[in-house]
């Protein structure tokens, strides 16, 4: 191939890749809704609560959830609260935390099954949160 064939061919592929690549990492304003929703609705407790319930990805009219865990346990609990690391799983303190941790999570899915078109909440669960917070506090 020649160097005037070779270059225009070159410049057709960069702006191709642009192209897609602004595609790609364009907000996707519907999840962005969801989640600017879940913030307004929240209460209080919801809004200070250590992990940050979001929708991750919308699948027709499921909304995926990011959560810690599907199933609180132990090691959520003490990922959420660093104070109860250690504390075995009978202790009330731990109970408690369970209970709150599944409230919240209720609230989240609540608040996002109001919104228009979302007829179904899934849970995801963030392995990647939970472990930066089990090593880093």
């Amino acid at each position: 191939m020649t160097a005037s064939i070779r270059i225009p061919l070159f410049l057709a592929a960069v702006a191709i890749g642009a192209v897609v690549l602004w595609h790609v990492r364009q907000p996707n304003q519907q999840l962005e809704r969801l989640n600017h929703a879940l913030n307004l609705e929240a209460d209080a407790s919801l809004l200070n609560y250590p992990y940050p319930f979001r929708v991750v990805q919308l699948d027709s009219t499921t909304a995926i959830m990011a959560t810690p865990a599907i199933v609180p346990s132990v090691t959520v609990v003490d990922a959420i609260n660093p104070s109860l690391r250690g504390q075995l799983a009978t202790n009330s303190a731990i109970i408690s935390a369970e209970k709150t941790f599944m409230r919240m999570q209720r609230e989240a899915r609540r608040i996002i099954l109001a919104q228009p078109q979302i007829t179904t909440v899934q849970w995801r669960a963030d392995p990647a949160w939970l472990h930066h917070h089990r090593t880093s506090n």
